[in-house]
C-alpha cells in the first residue's frame, strides 16, 4: 500500500522539502540519507535555491501529528522535525489535536515557530570548513541537542512552548525505547506548565497521557494515576467549537482505552469493561459524525482507535466470554486497522498475533498459523531486534510445539534468544518467557 504523500496534508509544503522528508524515512535503508549531515546538506541546497539530490521515493512512512497541529506555519522547520522523528522511529500514539483546535491561529503560528526552531537548530549540519566538527550526527545525539536547545532558547521566556517541545521529545524517546529519558522530558514539561499556570490545561492533559504511555512500559503501577489525571483534565475541558469537541473526544477515547488496559491487567474486569465501552462509544460516534473538515487521515485515526479498543474488548472477553463474540470483535478490529494503517503495519501485526492466540485456543491451528506467520514477517522487516519480534517468535514456537515440530520450535526459540541478546536494555519479562519456552522445548526434545 502506498503511503499518503505529505503534500496531501498541506498544499503549501514545498515539493523539494516534501521530497527531502520522504527520503529521510525511505523504507529501504540504502535509499535513505546516510547521516543527518547529508540531509542537512540537501536542506541547505534548498534554502540556497540549488537543486537537491533527493528524488521522490516509492514508499514512505509519514508522521503527520505535528504537521497537522501546526499547519506548517513554518514549513521548512516542521519538515525538519518530521524527518528527525521518523528516522527509524515508529509513529506515536499520543494525540494533542485539542490544543491546536483551541488556540488562535496567530498563537499557533508563534508556537510552531518556537518549536520548529529547536528541531531545525538540532539538525544544522556541522561546518564543513571546521575539521573539529563531527560529520555524522546520531539520532540520540540530535535528541540530546534538542533538549539543550529547549533549555536555552525556549524555557527562559516561553515555558509553554518549551513544555510542548519537551512532550514531543519525550514521545520520540519513548518510541526509541529510551523510557527513562522520555519520562524525564515529560516530567520537565509538566513542571513548565505548572510554572506557567497551565497545570490544568489541555497541554498538561497531553503531557499526562504521554507520561502514562511511557511509564506503562517500565513502571506499570505508576501509569494509572497519569492516565486518570489526563482523563480528569479532558473531562473538564470546554471545547470552543465542534472541531475542538471532536479532537477532545478522540483524546478521551484514547485515554479511556489506555486506562481500560491498565485496569484489565490489575484484574478489575468490571471497570476495564466500562472504560473500554465508553472509549468504543466515543470512537463509534466520531466515525458516524466526523468533523465537517475531517480528511482521510483523520478518519483513519478514528478507525485505528476503534480497532484498538475492539481488540482490547476481545482480549477482556477471552476468559469466560462468548467465543463467537470474541471472534467478531477481533475480525472487525483487524479489518478497521488494515483499512486505517495498511496490511503491513506494525500495529496490524500485533493484532494478528492476538487474534492468532485466540484461534489457537479454539483449535483453529491453520488460521492461527497464517496470522502468526504474517505478523512475524512484518515485525522482523519493520523492527529488527525488538521485544515484539521476540514475542511473535515465541507465539510461533508454541504453535510448532503443539504440532510436534520440535526442531522448528527450537529454531524459533534460538532466534528469539538472539533478539533479546541484541536489545539495548535488559527485559526481565522477556527473559522469563524465554526461560519458560526453553524448558518446554527441552521437555519436548527429551520426549522424542
Amino acid at each position: 500500500r502506498q503511503p499518503t504523500p505529505p503534500r496531501q496534508f498541506n498544499r503549501d509544503l514545498p515539493a523539494e522539502v516534501a521530497t527531502i522528508a520522504l527520503k529521510a524515512i525511505e523504507k529501504e535503508p540504502a535509499r535513505r540519507y546516510q547521516s543527518a549531515g547529508e540531509m542537512a546538506d540537501d536542506l541547505r541546497r534548498y534554502l540556497d535555491g540549488l537543486p537537491i539530490s533527493a528524488r521522490p521515493p516509492s514508499s514512505i512512512y509519514y508522521l503527520r501529528k505535528l504537521v497537522a497541529r501546526n499547519k506548517l506555519a513554518t514549513g521548512l522547520g516542521s519538515s525538519l522535525f518530521i524527518a528527525v522523528t521518523t528516522l527509524g522511529i515508529t509513529s506515536t500514539i499520543l494525540s494533542i489535536q485539542y490544543v491546536a483546535q483551541r488556540d488562535q491561529a496567530i498563537d499557533e503560528a508563534r508556537r510552531a515557530r518556537s518549536i520548529n526552531y529547536v528541531f531545525t537548530e538540532m539538525l544544522k549540519a556541522p561546518d564543513p570548513f571546521n575539521p573539529e566538527s563531527a560529520r555524522d550526527i546520531k539520532v540520540a545525539d540530535a535528541l540530546d541537542r534538542a533538549s539543550s536547545l529547549i533549555s536555552t532558547e525556549l524555557e527562559p521566556e516561553r515555558p509553554i512552548d518549551a513544555g510542548l517541545a519537551r512532550v514531543q521529545l519525550g514521545i520520540t524517546l519513548k518510541n526509541l525505547l529510551s523510557y527513562e529519558p522520555s519520562e524525564r522530558e515529560i516530567r520537565a514539561a509538566l513542571a513548565l506548565f505548572e510554572r506557567a499556570g497551565k497545570a490544568n490545561s489541555p497541554d498538561a492533559a497531553a503531557a499526562w497521557l504521554a507520561l502514562g504511555e511511557t511509564t506503562v512500559n517500565t513502571k506499570p503501577q505508576d501509569a494509572e494515576p497519569h492516565f486518570r489525571r489526563a482523563l480528569e483534565l479532558l473531562r473538564r475541558a470546554e471545547p470552543a467549537n465542534a472541531e475542538a469537541a471532536a479532537a477532545r473526544a478522540a483524546d478521551m477515547a484514547l485515554t479511556l482505552n489506555n486506562l481500560g488496559v491498565v485496569r484489565k491487567r490489575a484484574g478489575d474486569r468490571e471497570e476495564a469493561g466500562a472504560l473500554l465501552a465508553e472509549a468504543r462509544e466515543l470512537w463509534e460516534d466520531l466515525l458516524a459524525q466526523p468533523p465537517k473538515d475531517a480528511d482521510a487521515a483523520q478518519l483513519n485515526s478514528y478507525r485505528n482507535g476503534l480497532g484498538q479498543t475492539l481488540n482490547n474488548q476481545a482480549s477482556l472477553l477471552l476468559d469466560g466470554g462468548d467465543p463467537a463474540e470474541v471472534r467478531r470483535l477481533y475480525e472487525r478490529a483487524l479489518e478497521l486497522r488494515i483499512e486505517a494503517l495498511g496490511a503491513d503495519h506494525i500495529e496490524v501485526a500485533k493484532m494478528r498475533n492476538n487474534f492468532g492466540k485466540f484461534l489457537l485456543s479454539q483449535g483453529d491451528t491453520a488460521g492461527a498459523e497464517r496470522l502468526y506467520e504474517a505478523a512475524l514477517a512484518t515485525l522482523e522487516e519493520r523492527l529488527g531486534n525488538h521485544p515484539w519480534v521476540c514475542l511473535s517468535l515465541l507465539n510461533l514456537c508454541d504453535l510448532r510445539l503443539g504440532q510436534g515440530r520440535v526442531g522448528e520450535a527450537r529454531g524459533l526459540l534460538e532466534r528469539a534468544e538472539a533478539v533479546v541478546a541484541a536489545l539495548p536494555t535488559a527485559d526481565a519479562q522477556l527473559s522469563e518467557r524465554l526461560a519458560e519456552r526453553r524448558t518446554a522445548v527441552q521437555a519436548a526434545e527429551g520426549a522424542e
